[in-house]
């Protein structure tokens, strides 16, 4: 297994997909910093397709010891339910999964940048309480978040403008982040 530039591992990829073996050996992964205050790190996966629906899994991390748990439960293999189900909720994603210490007064929105062009852009916009109570918590991850994958930069940017627009046409405040290039 080899470290990947932004921190992630990286593991060979195999032409058999065993899943009794831990998490690293079967999805690699990258972490993408936080380029805006307050909001998450985040750790995406390369979910092999089939058997996985969605070729992305994503935990967004608030915490070095959220990190760390992560990483140690990456390092297992992922626990197995009746009918020989995968549960990543009891997983991996049973360490960052309580509900997010960010509470944003405006809409914050930032775009998250691959080191590697195989890997997606995401945007991810953290809400204020009033839009948490509006739509839901249970709809937002970490009762906090949306996260938007898109494969370029283009389509990152596109999304993000027509955001800006809706945004300003309602009056809301919405603060961007994104990284330095």
């Amino acid at each position: 297994m080899t470290m990947h530039d932004a921190g992630g591992t990286q593991p060979p990829r195999t032409d058999t997909l065993d899943l009794t073996q831990p998490v690293a050996a079967w999805m690699p992964t990258l972490w993408y910093p936080s380029y805006t205050e307050g909001m998450p790190t985040l750790c995406v996966g390369l979910a092999p397709t089939p058997p996985f629906s969605r070729p992305h899994k994503a935990w967004l991390v608030e915490t070095p010891g959220e990190r760390a748990a992560l990483v140690a439960a990456l390092a297992k293999p992922i626990p197995v339910r009746e009918g020989n189900v995968l549960d990543f909720r009891h997983g991996p994603d049973a360490t960052c999964s309580r509900r997010s210490r960010f509470r944003p007064r405006d809409m914050v929105v930032a775009h998250y940048a691959p080191t590697d062009e195989r890997w997606p852009h995401l945007v991810v916009a953290a809400a204020p309480e009033a839009v948490v109570q509006a739509v839901g918590a249970a709809s937002l991850v970490r009762e906090r978040y949306i996260v938007m994958p898109f494969e370029t930069e283009a389509e990152a940017h596109e999304f993000l403008v027509h955001l800006g627009a809706i945004a300003g046409r309602a009056g809301a405040g919405l603060r961007f982040g994104h990284p330095a290039h």
